[in-house]
C-alpha cells in the first residue's frame, strides 16, 4: 500500500509539474506574440512619423532646387518655413528614440537648478502661441507672479512642450486649452486642461507606457510617436513627483504634473 501511495504521488506531482510548465510556456508564448505585436505596430508608427517630415522637406526643397520658386519670394520663404519645421519634428522625433535608450538604460540624468515654475509656464506657452493661433485654439495661462523651485528647467520645459504639444493636438478648433500653475503643502502642480475627446477607459491603462497610442494606425488624424507620455512620465518621477490626468466630466482631459518645490 505504500508502494502504491508513493507511485500515486510522485505521478500526482508529475502531472501537476508537467501542467505548470505548459502553462508557462504557453504565457511566454504569450507574451511574445504581444512583444511582436508591439513591435511591429511601433515600427509602423515611426516610419510614418519620419516619413511624413522627409516627404515635406523633400517636397520643399526640390521646388527651391528646381528654381520653380525664383519669382515668387514669398512662396519661396513659405517653402523654407515648411522645410525648417519639418526638420524641428524630425530632430524631436531622434531627441524622443535617444531618450528612450537613457531611460532604459537607467542614465536619464538631471541638472538641477534654481527655477521660477511660472517663468517656465510662460516660455512654453509663448512657443506654442503661433501653432495655437493655426489651428484657430486659444492658448490660455493662469499663474501667480513667481513660484521658485528647485528642478532641471530645460527637462521640465520638455515635459510642458509635450502636454501642450498634445492638448492642442486633441482640441477642435474654437476651443480653449487652459494651462495653470498653482502651489500649496510644498508642492507646485501644472496642469494643461484640453477640449477634446478624453481618454477611453480601455486604453488609460496604458497611456503612460512606451510606444502606445490610443489610434495606432498610420490613417490616424493625429501625428505621434507614442514616446512623449512616457518620456515625460520618466522625467516627472526622477524630479520626485508625479503626473497623471482625468477626464474632465465637462468635456476634454486634464494632465497634472506635481513637484516639491525643493529638490536635493
Amino acid at each position: 500500500a505504500g508502494r502504491a501511495a508513493a507511485t500515486f504521488g510522485a505521478t500526482l506531482l508529475a502531472t501537476i509539474l508537467a501542467r505548470f510548465y505548459d502553462d508557462v510556456r504557453d504565457q511566454a508564448r504569450r507574451q511574445r506574440a504581444e512583444l511582436e505585436r508591439l513591435r511591429s505596430e511601433w515600427v509602423a508608427v515611426v516610419s510614418h512619423e519620419l516619413r511624413t517630415p522627409l516627404t515635406a522637406i523633400r517636397g520643399s526643397l526640390g521646388l527651391i532646387d528646381a528654381g520653380a520658386l525664383d519669382d515668387d519670394p514669398q512662396q519661396r520663404r513659405e517653402a523654407i518655413a515648411i522645410a525648417h519645421r519639418n526638420a524641428k519634428s524630425l530632430g524631436r522625433l531622434v531627441d524622443e528614440l535617444l531618450d528612450v535608450e537613457r531611460i532604459t538604460s537607467g542614465e536619464l540624468s538631471l541638472h538641477l537648478e534654481e527655477a521660477d515654475a511660472v517663468q517656465l509656464a510662460k516660455g512654453a506657452v509663448a512657443t506654442f502661441r503661433e501653432l495655437a493661433a493655426q489651428r484657430e485654439v486659444g492658448l490660455e495661462l493662469a499663474a501667480p507672479a513667481q513660484l521658485p523651485l528647485r528642478a532641471d528647467a530645460g527637462r521640465l520645459t520638455q515635459v510642458l512642450h509635450n502636454l501642450i504639444s498634445n492638448a492642442l493636438k486633441f482640441s477642435p478648433a474654437g476651443g480653449t486649452v487652459h494651462v495653470a500653475v498653482t502651489s500649496g503643502a510644498e508642492r507646485v502642480r501644472f496642469s494643461v486642461r484640453d477640449g477634446g475627446p478624453g481618454i477611453s477607459a480601455e486604453f488609460a491603462p496604458r497611456l503612460f507606457e512606451r510606444f502606445t497610442q490610443e489610434d495606432s494606425s498610420t490613417e490616424r488624424k493625429t501625428a505621434g510617436s507614442g514616446l512623449g507620455l512616457y518620456v515625460s512620465k520618466a522625467i516627472v518621477e526622477q524630479h520626485g513627483g508625479q503626473i497623471g490626468f482625468e477626464n474632465d466630466p465637462g468635456g476634454g482631459c486634464v494632465f497634472s504634473v506635481v513637484l516639491p518645490l525643493s529638490l536635493r
